[in-house]
């Protein structure tokens, strides 16, 4: 991205308040300080997000016959009220969720939000439609600017705002949280050029596997998203690994924003234990 040299005066209360911003890491110098103060004023603001969680948790059963994925506890508090914690935490207050197996429950906990802090809405899904077929479902709740993509059923600790100022960064139409595991032949599996995503590859054999970093099933999306997704709800479960996200990598359309911060996957009765014993709740 190009950039312009310019020269400013500014107030010394005004310098001393750009100054105490500067870390040496997230912020290097007065000129990387009052740029990021002008992008967040300036730049479309990521303000809405879709959890998606209309999955029937099959391989959680018998748990999930009578409980829905996102309602299993997790020290005490359901794994999507984690979630909406640190959402509300990173100041997203507008949520969508996508309800379908056992939608009435999820409903029922959460209401409207407000007992939480935030304002929640819902997207019914009548039947399964993939991770991509629930946007397309939910396209009316967020296609007036950039929003967050988040799974229901995955416990994470990351800063999400930092994560959209790297995406405002890049011309992307899409930007993948990378988290990095040992095994990740169960996963969808990202290599890098960059910042820029040149593979991405769903589930691929041990011995197809060149990268640990795989998605976290985080993602950030501007509008045109819904120039590639299909106009309506597909007949089929749609999915944006397997069928959406090849042809963006293809265009160079999609980045990715490795973290480090804690991350699970709650696929099955091991994974849920993994996440009981090891997850760390935030302060």
């Amino acid at each position: 991205m190009a950039k312009e040299r310019l020269t400013i005066t500014l107030d010394d209360a005004i310098l001393e308040q750009i100054d105490d911003l500067i870390n040496g890491v997230t912020v290097r110098n007065r000129s990387h300080a009052i740029e990021s103060i002008l992008k967040k004023h300036l730049e479309p603001q990521c303000k809405k997000v879709l959890i998606l969680a209309a999955g029937e948790g099959e391989k959680l059963r018998p748990l999930t016959y009578e409980l829905p994925k996102a309602l299993l506890p997790v020290h005490g508090q359901p794994l999507l009220e984690h979630t909406i914690e640190l959402l509300k935490k990173n100041g997203f207050r507008d949520i969508v969720i996508t309800v379908g197996h056992l939608g009435d429950k999820i409903r029922e906990h959460f209401r409207d939000g407000s007992d939480l802090g935030v304002n929640i809405t819902y997207s019914e899904e009548p039947r399964l439609l993939g991770t991509a077929g629930g946007i397309v479902r939910a396209r009316s709740f967020v296609e007036d600017g950039p929003f967050l993509v988040l799974y229901g059923d995955t416990l994470f600790d990351i800063d999400l705002q930092k994560f959209c100022e790297f995406f405002f960064e890049h011309e992307a139409t899409g930007a993948v949280a990378l988290t990095s595991v040992q095994d990740p032949s169960t996963f969808g599996v990202v290599q890098l050029d960059g910042n820029t995503i040149v593979n991405f590859t769903e589930k691929p054999s041990q011995e197809k596997t060149h990268s640990h970093l795989i998605s976290a099933g985080i993602y950030v999306f501007r509008p045109d998203i819904f120039d590639i997704l299909p106009a309506k709800s597909p007949q089929e479960p749609l999915s944006l690994e397997q069928d959406i996200f090849p042809s963006m990598v293809d265009e160079g359309t999609l980045v990715g924003y490795p973290f480090s911060g804690q991350w699970f996957d709650i696929t099955d009765p091991g994974d849920y234990e993994r996440a009981l014993k090891k997850w760390v709740p935030r302060d």
